[in-house]
């Protein structure tokens, strides 16, 4: 079985931006879902991560700023949440790195 995310991206990629949202709107909940139970397991933020990224590349393809600054919110605050628990920073760019 193929992950809404996966097919949501797919979609994304081929041009089907309906049936990617459509697949993503699924997905996001069952994340949600996920962290509510596990919400330090690192395995299921980091699938979160990757979905709320793909989904905002939906949503700037189909000029939703207010819902892509939404999921942006969210995805900086998911960013945190795993520094915070983890005491690393994998997202971090080279050129924000200190002494550069």
């Amino acid at each position: 079985m193929i992950t809404g995310k996966l097919k949501g991206t797919a979609y994304h990629l081929a041009g089907e931006y309906e049936k990617s949202k459509e697949a993503f709107e699924k997905s996001i909940p069952i994340n949600a879902k996920i962290l509510d139970e596990e919400p330090e397991n690192f395995l299921y933020m980091g699938g979160a991560v990757v979905t709320f990224t793909e989904y905002l590349k939906l949503l700037t393809s189909l000029g939703r700023k207010e819902e892509a600054e939404e999921y942006t919110a969210k995805l900086d605050e998911l960013k945190e949440r795993i520094t915070k628990i983890y005491g690393f920073d994998e997202f971090v760019k080279k050129d924000e790195e200190p002494g550069k």
